[in-house]
């Protein structure tokens, strides 16, 4: 905008000064003012090519942390299956409530005490 004005003033003190003519003021103006807006033209394109690729780059990024998510899923849900017991009598044994006091040595027994290595998971087979 203050390109455009300089421009305007300089060319109006040559025609005041009779360097050039009122065409060749016009001329000149409306040349550089297609210029102007050529270049206004391009650094848009630019822009908007620039704001394209940042709106991939996010879409591709959050792609990847879906990717990400559901394989941390899936290794969660596969170590789940593992850890838990695939006997029978292991699944009834971890459903049932155990009967005592100390089935973990932070646990404690009925006098008070904790229960450490008298625990029930101390103990070879548990309970």
């Amino acid at each position: 905008m203050e390109a455009g004005v300089f421009l305007s003033r300089a060319l109006a003190e040559k025609v005041d000064r009779g360097d050039i003519t009122q065409e060749q003021y016009k001329f000149a103006f409306d040349k550089a003012v297609l210029d102007m807006r050529t270049r206004l033209n391009n650094e848009f394109s630019k822009l908007q090519q620039n704001i394209l690729m940042a709106e991939n780059t996010d879409a591709e990024t959050w792609r990847t942390i879906g990717e990400v998510v559901f394989t941390v899923i899936k290794v969660a849900i596969i170590a789940a299956v593992v850890a838990y017991p695939s006997t029978d009598q292991g699944a009834i044994q971890h459903m049932q409530q155990y009967p005592g006091n100390c089935q973990y040595s932070w646990q404690f027994a009925i006098d008070g005490s904790v229960c450490g290595g008298r625990s029930a998971s101390s103990r070879p087979g548990g309970w």
